[in-house]
């Protein structure tokens, strides 16, 4: 990344380059099975390995499940339904961080003429044992179609709970850094999605098609850290 920075009367110009590097070695597995196109399941799992964890702890693998039943394929329906289906999923989601939060590093302190430059620590202190962050959602929901799907409903709720969340948090001036890094934060997500769709008209060369939403969305911070009482946002 290179920024350029004008000053407001031009006459200076000054430009930063900074270079961030990471490795990210991947391994994924996926399946997808169905029972008389009526039952369907997905299953997939994914393995990193990332250069910004410690090399102890640098691994981590994430699951998911999905799966459908297509009740109007199972059963014969009063006539008036023409769609009624079920769906449930779980997943696990796993992020590495940013480079250079493992250890202590140094970054341009002070510009000496035009090309030299002091080097200092820089003003976080690492987390004592990174871990990549974890989110674990759940949702189920339903499709409902009648007249033809003329008129629909699709109704899902979903859950999540993200933990092992960076944070950064003060730290008093005599320490010698300004703020730590910490691995500890835990969010809540809860939710509900409504949608109602409509085709009231339908002829040979014109469709009307029409869809109204509604959204309900709760975040809750569950948890910050233990060792500290306020955090920078």
């Amino acid at each position: 990344a290179v920024n350029i920075d004008v000053e407001s009367d031009f006459q200076g110009l000054g430009v930063q380059q900074e270079i961030f590097r990471k490795t990210i070695r991947s391994a994924f597995a996926f399946a997808d099975l169905s029972y008389k196109k009526f039952l369907n399941l997905q299953v997939s799992g994914r393995m990193d390995w990332s250069s910004t964890l410690p090399l102890d702890n640098n691994n981590y693998f994430y699951p998911s499940v999905s799966g459908s039943w297509l009740l109007h394929e199972s059963f014969r329906l009063p006539q008036l339904w023409s769609k009624l289906l079920l769906r449930s999923s779980w997943a696990q989601v796993r992020t590495d961080e940013s480079p250079f939060l493992i250890a202590p590093t140094f970054a341009e302190a002070t510009r000496l003429g035009l090309y030299s430059a002091l080097l200092g620590n820089r003003d976080v202190i690492p987390p004592s044992d990174l871990q990549p962050s974890l989110l674990n959602e759940f949702e189920i929901g339903t499709e409902i179609g009648i007249l033809n799907d003329r008129l629909g409903l699709e109704l899902t709720l979903y859950h999540s709970n993200a933990s092992q969340q960076s944070i950064t948090a003060p730290l008093p001036l005599s320490s010698g850094f300004q703020s730590i890094r910490l691995n500890s934060a835990e969010i809540r997500n809860r939710g509900v999605d409504i949608s109602l769709l409509y085709n009231p008209v339908t002829i040979r060369n014109f469709n009307w098609e029409g869809r109204l939403n509604f959204s309900h969305n709760r975040n809750t911070v569950l948890h910050i850290s233990d060792d500290t009482d306020r955090v920078s946002l």
